[in-house]
């Protein structure tokens, strides 16, 4: 039987510290004004302690003029 592999959380809250774990991907932005490193592209949610947790998540730098 092959191994699986692990699937990391994507959100995990730490005490009191919310940890955010995504893949840096680098693209243009629609505008072309920025590169977006990583974003969620949306709504992503969680749960924590019974409740549902949003997050929109979007890591950009802009472009040199």
């Amino acid at each position: 039987m092959a191994n699986k592999p692990v699937e990391k959380k994507r959100f995990e809250i730490v005490g009191n510290e919310i940890i955010i774990r995504f893949p840096i991907t680098p693209v243009q932005s629609k505008s072309g004004k920025s590169i977006v490193i990583a974003s969620t592209r949306g709504r992503e949610t969680f749960t924590h302690e019974g409740e549902s947790l949003h997050v929109n998540l979007n890591v950009y730098k802009l472009k040199e003029a």
